[in-house]
């Protein structure tokens, strides 16, 4: 997929961010870090998804 819809909310200092398309979660002490894991975590679904 070539974008993901993601919803951005801080919560008691940290930014928590929803990939909607696929519930993936990110979270980081700034938005740029939590984005950047959610990221990561995205990839790793992936090639998971992609080895089954």
């Amino acid at each position: 997929m070539d974008f993901y819809t993601a919803i951005l909310r801080q919560s008691a200092g940290y930014w928590i961010i929803l990939c909607l398309e696929n519930g993936i979660v990110g979270q980081g002490d700034t938005q740029e870090n939590g984005i950047s894991k959610l990221k990561e975590a995205i990839e790793s679904f992936e090639d998971v998804y992609n080895a089954e």
